[in-house]
């Protein structure tokens, strides 16, 4: 993913190349892709009526994504937006895909951020970039699951990806990130960021103008917080750097090098990516939302369970292990 953010239009432009292995016992004719950004348009729903008004602090906002082209293995090809939701990429194949075939898909596009507090969009205080890019939808019975994003609950169940993503963003932003940051080159008024994750679910970033950063390292981990109005900083970090001291004791070792904390204004409690976690700014509770954030880095990230089907291998387990920790 290469993508640069104008923060003049709240929007990114974007450049993906996705590498995708058929590793089921059917033949595909095309690929699906998640587009979630989609949730956001005018004429869907993201939040709950009981949430609408902290989501949306200066009234309704919306945002999408647009594609300016698709092609498979370098050949332009005629893409689909289908689902109820119009939050599916259909991506048809000049041949079939069998299995252990590999397939190359190149997109270019651009991503509109609305104006809430939310997994995707912007406010005065953090860009918040999660789910942002078409994300190739996982396999249930040898076929693509194309379950719509709802409004409700965590929506998003995904195989495994090893993700190259650079950002190029002004350079008054400071970004956090999923993975491990490579570099930062500047060049005029602009920063480009390069992260690399390997084996992780999902890929998430946090652009905000006004961070502040503290590093402690947990075990073999570098444990990352970045904030602005937090007022025991310290203790947030600490925090964090416990409960992952405590879930790698008693559950099994977390995998990756970096674990990031971010504070974000944001309508729920917290929520998670691999390797970086969102926490609601000005919350009575931030102990309780970064352990449990944390443990939601074993359940789903690590285990990977069927969020929608299967919702309380995730939030069950996470909020079994916070009262536990």
């Amino acid at each position: 993913i290469v993508a640069s953010y104008d923060p003049t239009n709240h929007a990114l432009s974007v450049t993906q190349v996705t590498e995708y292995t058929n590793r089921c016992d059917n033949a595909f004719a095309s690929v699906k892709l998640h587009i979630y950004a989609n949730a956001y348009r005018e004429g869907a729903t993201v939040v709950p009526n009981t949430y609408r008004a902290t989501a949306y602090p200066n009234g309704t906002s919306y945002g999408e994504i647009s594609f300016d082209s698709v092609s498979v293995d370098g050949a332009a090809c005629a893409y689909r937006i289908e689902g109820d939701n119009c939050d599916i990429l259909s991506v048809p194949l000049a041949k079939e895909l069998f299995p252990g075939d590999k397939v190359c898909i190149e997109m270019t596009y651009n991503v509109t951020l609305a104006n809430i507090k939310h997994r995707l969009g912007y406010t005065d205080n953090a860009v918040v970039c999660g789910n942002f890019f078409p994300i190739v939808c996982n396999t249930v019975d040898n076929d693509f699951d194309q379950t719509s994003y709802c409004a409700v609950g965590d929506p998003f169940v995904s195989a495994c990806a090893n993700f190259d993503v650079t950002l190029r963003a002004p350079q008054t932003y400071t970004v956090a990130a999923s993975g491990t940051l490579d570099y930062v080159t500047s060049e005029s008024d602009y920063d480009t960021w390069h992260f690399q994750g390997k084996a992780m679910r999902d890929f998430a970033m946090v652009l905000s103008d006004k961070y502040k950063k503290l590093t402690k390292k947990a075990g073999n981990t570098q444990v990352n917080y970045f904030y602005y109005a937090d007022e025991d900083a310290e203790g947030s970090l600490a925090t964090a750097c416990a409960a992952l001291e405590y879930f790698n004791k008693n559950i099994g070792a977390y995998p990756y090098e970096q674990y990031t904390v971010c504070e974000t204004d944001f309508c729920y409690g917290g929520m998670e990516y691999p390797a970086l976690v969102l926490v609601a700014s000005g919350s009575k509770a931030y102990t309780e939302a970064i352990v449990h954030e944390t443990a939601h880095q074993w359940f789903y990230g690590v285990v990977g369970n069927d969020q929608i089907r299967n919702a309380w291998m995730d939030e069950g387990l996470a909020e079994f292990l916070t009262c536990l920790y």
